[in-house]
């Protein structure tokens, strides 16, 4: 009986950080009303913050409901201004990692530090890569920004949503 207790309360607590996450990837979907298509982000701000989120996913569909691409920002800060800064640099905890040498990275004043970002198309194979393996890491130019595990379980969460967001 005993046993069977642990098993039931490890079950409820293993939901309810699901839920949590699932709670923290609350998708917001807005129409364009002159073409048609419909526009799926995962939340650009950490909760209850002005701090934005160091992943987030866009997905935007074609009015005929077809997938016209997926999108990540990645973003990380530094102490120095640098303006044109390019390349980025994905590290999973798998070992693997994935290059974007000439992306862009911008940069912008965020309270007395610099909010390094950069917004680029995704693949949908590698949406399907996010779902499955952790991001440890990225670089963006000279900036690097190490996810904590919350981070890792929720990007890859958030990758699901956006995913199967209709």
């Amino acid at each position: 009986m005993k046993n069977f207790l642990t098993i039931i309360l490890f079950i409820l607590g293993v939901t309810l950080i699901r839920q949590n996450v699932n709670a923290q990837c609350a998708i917001k979907k807005t129409v364009d009303k002159f073409n048609g298509e419909t526009t799926f982000r995962t939340p650009i701000l950490k909760p209850g913050s002005s701090v934005v989120q160091p992943v987030f996913f866009t997905k935007v569909l074609k009015a005929d409901g077809s997938v016209l691409g997926y999108f990540m920002s990645l973003t990380a800060y530094g102490s120095i201004p640098i303006v044109d800064g390019e390349g980025a640099i994905i590290l999973f905890t798998d070992g693997n990692k994935e290059e974007y040498p000439t992306r862009k990275v911008d940069v912008e004043v965020s309270g007395g530090s610099y909010e390094y970002s950069v917004f680029m198309s995704v693949r949908e194979i590698m949406m399907e890569i996010y779902t499955d393996r952790a991001i440890d890491a990225f670089k963006l130019h000279i900036f690097e920004r190490t996810l904590t595990n919350g981070e890792r379980e929720k990007v890859k969460e958030c990758a699901k949503a956006i995913i199967a967001a209709r």
